[in-house]
This record gives C-alpha cells, structure tokens and sequence, in this order.
C-alpha cells in the first residue's frame, strides 16, 4: 500500500507554448544538428524529419545553443521559441560515421562512482573505458552507464559490483562528431543512381512522399551565404517530385558584401537574382545569439500566413523577435529606412528597427531586373506557387480520366468556385479558370493532352502610402469668426 502522511510536492518540465499549425509555409530546412545526443546518431543522416514542436525537435535532432556549428538549431530556436510556428521539415547532413573525430585514450579520475567526460559531440557508442594500466577494456551496462548532461557533457557512473570496483581512475577513449567537417558538397548532395539514395538538398523530393507535407520554403541558415549552395537551392524549387514549385530564402554573406553601394551587384555576380529567391541582408541577434535572417523570415512568413489564412500577404513590415542586425562575428549595424530601402532596391529582405524590429522587404531576387508583378512580389510568386500546387493536388485524380464534357465542367466549376470563395473573402484580389477551344487544337485532345486558363490577381502589397498636406486659409477663418 502507498501510505502517505503529510504535505507533498513536484515539479513538471517549463512547459513550451504549443506552436501554430500552418500549412502553406513548411520550411524545409537543410543543416547540421548535435544528432549524437540521439539514441541513434546514424539513422538521422540525409533524411526528411517531421518537426511540430520544440520537443519533437529535441527527441529527433538533438539540439545546441552552438548555432555556428549546429545550423539547424538556429531555425528550431526561432521557429519553435520566438514564433511559435509549425511543420517544418529539417534535414541534418552530419554523418556520424563520417564527420568524427577520434580523442585519444586519457585517465580520468573516480570521484563518488562518478566521471565527468567535458567535452561536447561525444558518440556514446564510441567510448573504450579501460583499467589504468589499460590491460583490462570494461563493458558498457556490465561495468559502466553513461549518459549526457543538460549541457551535452558525458557523465561515466560506476556501476557497484562490475569490474572497476573500487579503482580510483580508469582510461577512457572515444569518438566525437566534428561539424567543421561538413562541407558545403554534404549539404549541396544529390542522387546516387546505383544506391537509389538522396542526399543534402536533393533531399527536398522525398519530403511529400516521405512526410506527406508540400514543401513551400527551402533555405539553409549558416550555408547559403554560400553562392554555391544557394544556386542548388534555388534550383531545386521548381518542379519538385516533377510537380511543385517552393521558393528558397537566402543569405547573403556579410563579409562579401563590401557596402550598400555594392548589394545589387554581389547579389547579380552571385546567383541570387532567381525569380523563386528571397535574398536576406544582414545577420540578426536574438538573445544574445547571432542568426541569419533567412531563418527569421522563413518564421515571420508563416506567422504571416497564419494571420491571413493563407500566403495571401506580404511578409514585410511585420514585427519580429530579434534584438538588433549584425555583421558575421557580432558587429552591430543598424539602417535607418533609407538604407533599408536601398537594400530593398536591390531586390534584397532586410530588418529594420521602426516601432519595433520588423521585416522590411516585398521583392524577390529577381527584381529590380525583372518587373513583372507576378515575379517581382513575394506575396505573387507565393500566391502563384499555393495554387499551382494546390491545383495539381486537388485535381490529380483526374488525371487519365475520359476527356469529355463532364471533366471540363467539373475541373472549371470547383476550380471557380475556389477562386470566387477567396475573392468574396478578400484574400484576392479575383480569379477564374475556364476552357478555351482555340488553346486545345483537336490533335492535342487526340493525343490526352487538355489545357485551362487561369487568370489569378493577388493583392500587390501597398510599397507607398502617401499623404498630401496643404494649409487652408479658410478654416483660420472661420474660427476666427466663429469666435466673434
């Protein structure tokens, strides 16, 4: 029986705010992550995870304050503790087996049955603990448990009755993982046409399959400063799994770009002009902490999205959780609004602090040298890419359907009723899809091949608002007479 008498307590976890679900903004997120700290660091190595919240984060990543080392960690810290927003979908790159490093064998001290290994990256599986004059190798679980610290340190607890008994130091070797041997080709990756296998990037079309959500946003906080990496992601945005368009949301590297004057021109020599990319310019600091904005806007977009149920607004001008703007090593700068919108000018998000910190920034890579609204806008592009997804999405089964009259009719009145029911709410600006005989000649019918127009118009976001202001004489006037 559990006899109690008196006055008892306890304590559970600080519990984390339980994020927002929104599905027209999954981040996939390419990186590295302490994946030691799992119980099996192998097998999260150049795949697709599910994350909805700051624990799952943990329990299937692991997780660092070491943002530099640890990238992935940068977007579970906003997504999860500024925003509070979910899915994301992250791939870790580390390969246990691959990027290591081996710690020669060193004596550690016994004290109360306990040795405290301080060092970090540790593979629990790797530790060789041997007796002092090393002819003894013990057994992990027999003679030995380890396990980490809150702070990703390795505690080694004597177990009583094993074969260390009441020895006062023992000799320990291991392995750890080293995440400054993860180059920017693990995090590019590709196709292995013998092992059928997916890596780094490329990774990106296993994520619908996989997890059964659509990727919307692809970027790589602390590697895609690297020109070379953001050219792949950006790449691979379009036609994922041969169907969905994503956008990529980029870094440009502080320490390249020499100063304002010279943005648009990086950006152009550079790569991050596509139409499908969002360029972000400078660093942030969050807590003490630097981070690339790409991981922030990649969060204020989905906040966005949750307030307008859907990609139907621009992620500009919204307040974000950052403490200030910085250079690659902490340097604080900070733009007043005409610096700001000479970043702007060059197609490039930046943060500015007006009433607050907020996103500053409408266009896409691709502007100023491409003007067209649906290319220029962010809000276009996502607009565009939302319902071109969701097209395919909802009429896939109809695909080898018969081509007659009942298929047409029936794609155009529930693909118009879709686009009236979001104009009616305001979140477009209008839109319609119809069948036109002179786009679908009767040899193209013949070989199963139909065509519908759409026309869609987002809302463009209001750049400028303007006030004009004149003095009128009048209204002296007439208080003055009405005073009489």
């Amino acid at each position: 029986m559990n006899y109690q008498h008196g006055i008892i307590s306890s304590e559970k976890p600080t519990s984390v705010a339980k994020p927002t679900i929104i599905e027209s903004a999954v981040g996939v997120i390419f990186g590295t992550a302490p994946v030691n700290l799992l119980k099996d660091p192998y097998s999260a190595v150049n795949k697709p995870v599910l994350i909805n919240n700051y624990n799952e984060a943990v329990e299937k990543l692991g997780f660092s304050h070491d943002f530099k080392n640890y990238t992935l960690c940068q977007s579970m810290y906003i997504r999860f503790k500024k925003f509070f927003m979910a899915p994301v979908v992250m791939v870790n790159v580390l390969d246990p087996a691959v990027h290591k490093e081996d710690v020669t064998e060193k004596t550690f001290t016994i004290a109360n049955k306990k040795i405290a290994i301080d060092d970090q990256g540790i593979l629990l599986d790797k530790i060789v603990a041997k007796s002092s004059d090393g002819n003894t190798t013990y057994e992990a679980g027999t003679d030995y448990l380890v396990s980490f610290t809150d702070e990703g340190t390795v505690v080694l607890a004597i177990i009583t009755g094993g074969a260390i008994g009441s020895s006062t130091s023992i000799k320990i070797a291991y392995s750890k993982i080293d995440p400054t041997k993860v180059t920017q080709s693990d995090i590019i990756g590709g196709y292995d046409i013998e092992t059928r296998k997916r890596s780094g990037i490329d990774c990106v079309n296993m994520v619908r399959p996989l997890l059964g959500v659509l990727p919307c946003q692809l970027l790589a906080p602390g590697w895609s400063q690297i020109p070379a990496v953001a050219a792949i992601m950006s790449s691979k945005t379009r036609l994922i799994e041969g169907l969905f368009n994503a956008i990529s949301i980029t870094d440009l590297d502080t320490q390249a770009v020499e100063n304002l004057d010279t943005i648009q021109k990086y950006k152009e020599d550079n790569g991050y002009d596509d139409d499908f990319n969002i360029p972000c310019y400078p660093k942030v600091i969050v807590d003490g902490y630097e981070i690339y904005l790409s991981a922030v806007i990649d969060a204020a977009i989905a906040q966005t999205d949750n307030a307008n149920s859907g990609p139907y607004a621009s992620p500009s001008n919204k307040i974000i959780a950052i403490d200030g703007t910085c250079l690659d090593g902490g340097e604080e700068i900070y733009f007043d609004i005409n610096e700001a919108n000479e970043i702007n000018a060059a197609g490039v998000m930046t943060a500015l602090n007006l009433n607050g910190w907020r996103s500053w920034g409408n266009e896409m890579g691709c502007y100023p040298a491409n003007t067209d609204t649906k290319d220029r806008f962010i809000v276009c592009r996502r607009v565009f890419n939302y319902h071109d997804n969701t097209f395919k999405l909802n009429f896939f089964d109809r695909v080898d359907a018969p081509t007659n009259y009942r298929l047409i009719e029936s794609v155009v009145n529930e693909e118009n009723m879709i686009l009236s029911t979001l104009a009616s709410q305001g979140r477009i600006a209008g839109g319609s899809i119809f069948f036109d005989i002179d786009e679908n000649p009767q040899a193209s019918i013949l070989e199963g091949h139909i065509i519908f127009h759409r026309k869609l118009s987002p809302f463009t976001p209001a750049k400028v608002i303007e006030t004009i202001t004149e003095f009128d004489p009048t209204l002296n006037s007439a208080a003055l007479a009405g005073g009489e």
